[in-house]
């Protein structure tokens, strides 16, 4: 229950011993630097881990199968699941078969990085039912071959991801964040969005926002910076809209996180965003969960 008493939409961190978290990210910075060879594009993000997201259960099996809870989620080979089991057994050598149930609770095409949040998760969980102790920057070098922001998902922790998202170094960040997460717009597929960016404005660094994140405080809303978010924008004019009303209810801007479609929005504490959330669910109608970040003072 949330303090408003009503029930999020999303499982948290405390899931039954028998399944699997797999939490969602949101974006604090996102900068693009440039467009690579190989058709992505090279970007600097900060990206965190919150207390919402998916669950799976994986069992034994004498093949492996992938399934989802929702229709618009793939199953079988088309699901990152999958793909990064069958990625691991090509590095092994050898089957890991599974059964892998996917418990959707966050809507995919949302800039949470569900799906690739999965795909770690499965990966996680196949490799302890085979009994094989992988070492976690073997693990990432697996989930980087399926997924641009995959890797970041294998240790689940505050981090800064360079390259195409694949190349991780944790980052210390003592304090979890409370925050408002705003579900609800319409989807705006990042093959669109990234069609539509325009690299305008100077680079901006996100090495004053992980300071004040090491130091455990509040990030000012002015270091809160997403290069995507104007392409976005400008691509779904809707989402404009939503960010502009979202604005005038809170008296605070409304991130984007990635390439969208869900908003985020700070709060000092949970009571704070409890209350903001309570008061953008009567003016607009959207679902707003009240979350948290997921501290970690691993940095490297």
């Amino acid at each position: 229950m949330l303090l408003d008493g009503s029930v999020p939409l999303a499982t948290r961190m405390n899931h039954p011993s028998d399944t699997h978290f797999a939490p969602a990210k949101i974006n604090l910075f996102l900068d693009i630097v440039g467009k690579r060879a190989d058709g992505f594009h090279e970007i600097e993000t900060v990206m965190v881990p919150i207390d919402l997201g998916d669950r799976l259960r994986v069992s034994g099996a004498p093949e492996l199968t992938v399934v989802a809870n929702r229709a618009d989620v793939p199953n079988g080979e088309a699901n990152l699941a999958h793909r990064i089991v069958r990625a691991a057994e090509s590095v092994f050598g050898r089957p890991l078969a599974a059964r892998i149930e996917i418990e959707k609770h966050l809507p995919p095409g949302s800039g949470l990085g569900a799906g690739s949040s999965d795909a770690a998760a499965a990966l996680r969980a196949v490799l302890a039912l085979h009994s094989l102790e992988v070492p976690v920057e073997v693990q990432e070098s697996i989930a980087a071959r399926v997924g641009s922001d995959t890797a970041f998902f294998v240790r689940g922790r505050p981090a800064l991801c360079t390259g195409r998202g694949e190349q991780v170094r944790p980052i210390s960040a003592p304090q979890p964040l409370w925050l408002v997460l705003v579900l609800g717009a319409p989807p705006a597929p990042t093959k669109e969005v990234y069609a539509a960016l325009r690299h305008e404005g100077p680079r901006r660094e996100s090495g004053p926002l992980r300071e004040v994140l090491s130091r455990g405080e509040l990030p000012p809303d002015d270091l809160i910076f997403n290069r995507l978010e104007s392409a976005a924008f400008e691509r779904f004019p809707e989402l404009r809209r939503i960010a502009d009303r979202l604005h005038a209810v809170a008296g605070r801007p409304a991130h984007l996180s990635g390439s969208g479609s869900a908003f985020y929005l700070l709060a000092d504490h949970v009571r704070e965003a409890a209350m903001l959330g309570e008061s953008i669910r009567r003016a607009t109608g959207l679902d707003a969960l009240i979350a948290s970040t997921i501290a970690s003072e691993e940095a490297i």
